[in-house]
């Protein structure tokens, strides 16, 4: 009789053993669930908020603003294709000197396509397809455009610090 009623103790004892242990679990469990549930929402945000900069960096760029576009775009110190512009200055510069040199006919450019990939803590990749449209609503050719833009946060705004024109038919993958 002793025996069982040793045996019946350590089996309520286990049970509460493995309760305590289930509950540390599951709290544990809903700690990492809640943690990559924010993680998710948080990545989310940033590539909306970057597709954001992208809808506005074209903005800019259709009414011409060098300005604008040195100013709220890009970081102070940004590469354009195979150009280093160190200051906003010679960001603002070379927007002119591209506008100058544009065709002629060219109206506007339209965003095709925005792919964003976040790719780590302020750090985001995007692959921008977009047309040239010319003053009768035509694209200009090629038709079909790109360019992946690095974008960094900093001081919690997300900014344009390189654009490399690419081939349209390839596809940057995150």
């Amino acid at each position: 009789m002793k025996n069982l009623f040793i045996v019946i103790v350590f089996l309520i004892g286990a049970n509460a053993t493995f309760a305590q242990d289930s509950e540390e679990e599951r709290s544990l469990l809903d700690e990492v669930t809640a943690t990559l549930d924010n993680d998710s929402l948080s990545l989310a945000r940033d590539a909306e908020e970057v597709r954001g900069l992208v809808r506005a960096y074209l903005e800019i760029f259709n009414v011409r603003d060098s300005s604008k576009l040195a100013q709220d775009i890009f970081t102070p110190s940004a590469q354009v294709a195979n150009f280093v512009l160190p200051t906003s200055a010679a960001i603002e510069e070379l927007f002119d000197r591209l506008y100058a040199g544009m065709e002629s006919n060219w109206d506007h450019s339209t965003i095709n396509k925005i792919e964003v990939c976040i790719a780590g803590p302020g750090l985001a990749f995007v692959d921008l397809n977009y047309s040239r449209i010319d003053d009768v609503g035509e694209p200009i050719q090629p038709a079909e455009r790109a360019s992946l833009l690095i974008i960094r946060e900093i001081d919690e705004q997300w900014r344009i610090s390189a654009v490399h024109p690419h081939d349209a038919a390839t596809k940057v993958r995150c």
